[in-house]
């Protein structure tokens, strides 16, 4: 089977959500976080018919044009999205980004 057989039968919405992840790091739908993270049984339970027909295609589209550090464990696919600069933790961010204002606001009082 060539190469295009295998892309064809990955529902389009599927292949885009694959190429931002790789390309923009855009973490995914539940569905292919699992995929990604090689946890197969929860990504069974998140398919929906389309993709789960396609499983054993996308693993393999995952295996042509991923990069080995972005796929393969829930480690690896954190590490990629924060590489990529995006917050792992949006909120946690934020909130640690407003703390350090607060001290430097409070260091700044103690000087005056």
């Amino acid at each position: 089977m060539t190469d295009q057989h295998w892309i064809d039968r990955i529902p389009a919405r599927t292949k885009e959500d694959l190429v931002r992840y790789r390309d923009e790091g855009i973490r995914p739908g539940d569905f292919l976080y699992h995929v990604l993270a090689n946890d197969l049984t929860y990504a069974v339970l998140y398919s929906d018919q389309e993709n789960y027909k396609a499983l054993k295609e996308i693993i393999w589209w995952c295996s042509r044009f991923l990069p080995r550090e972005a796929w393969g464990s829930f480690d690896r696919v954190r590490t990629w999205l924060h590489l990529k600069g995006l917050p792992l933790y949006p909120k946690k961010d934020q909130f640690l980004a407003r703390l350090q204002s607060e001290l430097k606001a409070l260091n700044r009082s103690d000087e005056l």
